[in-house]
């Protein structure tokens, strides 16, 4: 046997010691989007009985359910998405438990004891036990204030941070049933923090509480978030997948 077949063989292998989780949020008609953002569209365009074939169209912003920013979403000369190889979406990746229902801010003081972490893996995964509603957005999550963004900045070997909730910051919107949560300047200074040192973010990140067992507040494994290949964007729609070793 080559030495090629020899590799796919031992790497065939070692997958199937993972278990493989999704972490995309399931889109469907109807679902609500982020609410100063237009509305998620699937429309059926091509039917077989009169057309033999099927088709979509799908309407959707980069910036809404499971989706990755690139540098480019603030920063004035950041890179966009296309500007990053397959290789940064495919990462060791470390899942924190940060879930508190006393706070909405996540402080420094919360990550301090997953420094280890922090400093070890190129990717950090936030879990905030946040439940997305399909039918009716949430305005109220778990999220970073602009020095916890600064702190996790600070560590030099994370390319990519990742959240369950809508955004790394808080509501910062303006909507007739809702007043901002934080100022638009807090929202974008705790993206840019983050930006500046070329770490990607994915939000909107789903069910992460099934990679949990009892008492478990860290898990490792292997994060793959693809997004589609779109030229020139501040971000993309991604499918996110997570593998962990099974027990």
């Amino acid at each position: 046997m080559s030495q090629s077949k020899n590799v796919y063989h031992k790497l065939r292998d070692i997958l199937q010691l993972f278990e493989y989780y999704d972490l995309t949020f399931p889109l469907s008609q109807g679902n609500v989007m982020w609410p100063t953002m237009p509305p998620l569209r699937i429309t059926k365009i091509r039917h077989k009985d009169r057309d033999m074939s099927e088709a979509h169209e799908v309407c959707i912003t980069t910036q809404d359910f499971t989706h990755i920013d690139a540098p480019s979403h603030m920063l004035r000369d950041g890179f966009p998405i296309d500007k990053y190889g397959v290789q940064s979406f495919i990462l060791p990746c470390t899942v924190l438990d940060v879930r508190n229902e006393k706070s909405r801010e996540i402080a420094v003081s919360e990550l301090r004891e997953f420094e280890a972490e922090l400093s070890t893996y190129e990717c950090i995964v936030l879990f905030t036990g946040f439940k997305k509603d399909p039918r009716e957005f949430v305005y109220s999550w778990r999220y970073l204030k602009s020095e916890t963004s600064e702190y996790i900045s600070t560590f030099k070997n994370l390319k990519l941070v990742g959240i369950d909730t809508p955004s790394i910051a808080g509501w910062s919107g303006k909507v007739d049933v809702m007043e901002p949560l934080i100022s638009r300047r807090e929202a974008v200074i705790t993206h840019l923090n983050l930006m500046k040192e070329g770490i990607l973010i994915v939000e909107g990140l789903w069910n992460l509480g099934k990679l949990f067992g009892p008492g478990d507040r860290i898990i490792h494994g292997i994060l793959v978030a693809m997004p589609l290949n779109l030229i020139g964007t501040d971000g993309a729609p991604v499918r996110a997948v997570f593998l962990k070793l099974k027990e």
